[in-house]
C-alpha cells in the first residue's frame, strides 16, 4: 500500500498512469489534444475522436459563435 500523497510523479514509470487510472474529469484542457480553431470534434466512421469543421447552412466563429445561413 502506498499512503496517501506519498507517491511522487518522479517515482513514477513512463506511461504508467493510464486512462483507467485517472479519476472522471480529471484532465485539464492543456493535456488534450491541440486542435484547430472553429472546429468540432465528433465521432468518425470507426468510432474515434475526429475535428472537424462545421459545414453546410452553419459556421463556427473561434469565439463559439453559431451562425445559421439562410437560403
Amino acid at each position: 500500500d502506498v499512503a496517501d500523497a506519498s507517491l511522487q510523479a518522479a517515482k513514477l514509470a513512463s506511461n504508467s498512469v493510464t486512462t483507467n487510472k485517472v479519476a472522471d474529469a480529471n484532465i485539464t484542457l492543456a493535456k488534450l489534444q491541440a486542435m484547430d480553431q472553429a472546429r468540432i470534434m465528433v465521432g468518425n466512421s470507426s468510432n474515434r475522436p475526429a475535428f472537424v469543421q462545421v459545414s453546410g447552412d452553419a459556421t463556427l466563429a473561434d469565439s463559439g459563435a453559431l451562425s445559421l445561413n439562410s437560403n
